[in-house]
């Protein structure tokens, strides 16, 4: 949906990626990701309790103003509520927004998606992808060539002979066409988060430190 402008997401989508945020966090604590990354999501990460434990006030705050607008009169504080009533309340609370629940995983999917798409430290480090495509993520335009004039290579060639240099891991060739060429050709593909750090690298390094 869209409130005021803003796309929000139904709680349990946002809790199941929290989740698998947390456990990937965990099992790898992101070494493979450039430093800057890393900041970001051990950043992230500090607050995922105050995040995951906000939401959970939230619904618990929602069952308790149903239990409260159904009771007359109104439950003296330390009145105990049965477990049926409980129940009930849980059901009509829950109910509604259930019956719809099967139809809205694929928006879900669809949605989540897109924010990882749209957030860089979201994006998976292991996915294989040609340089250039990991030049744009990052914002950066893969012609330029920023050890001019000490070196006559462009970000995405300097960064692909680096690479092959340190033997980088390859995937399938992705089949792309060349600024000028009207042809397709295969262009090699490696680990998104192995070309991530060549390209910090190149960004922040003197041409000599390279090779």
């Amino acid at each position: 949906m869209v409130f005021q402008s803003t796309p929000v997401y139904r709680w349990h989508a946002v809790a199941a990626q929290l989740r698998s945020f947390d456990r990937e966090f965990e099992k790898t604590r992101h070494v493979s990701r450039p430093p800057g990354d890393r900041v970001q999501l051990e950043e992230f990460h500090e607050k995922y309790e105050l995040l995951t434990n906000w939401g959970y006030e939230l619904q618990e705050k929602a069952i308790a103003a149903m239990l409260n607008a159904r009771a007359a009169p109104p439950p003296v504080q330390g009145t105990a509520v049965t477990k049926d009533e409980l129940v009930d309340v849980i059901k009509e609370a829950i109910a509604p927004r259930l019956q719809d629940h099967d139809g809205k995983l694929e928006e879900h999917d669809a949605a989540l998606k897109e924010i990882k798409g749209a957030v860089p430290v979201l994006r998976d480090p292991q996915g294989f992808i040609t340089v250039k495509q990991a030049i744009q993520e990052q914002g950066l335009d893969p012609t330029v060539m920023p050890l001019h004039p000490r070196s006559r290579e462009n970000l995405s060639g300097l960064a692909g002979q680096m690479l092959k240099n340190r033997r980088a891991e390859q995937g399938s060739p992705i089949a792309s066409r060349l600024d000028g060429v009207s042809e397709a050709i295969p262009m090699n593909t490696y680990k998104r988060g192995e070309i991530y750090s060549v390209i910090h690298e190149i960004m922040r390094s003197k041409q000599e430190s390279l090779f």
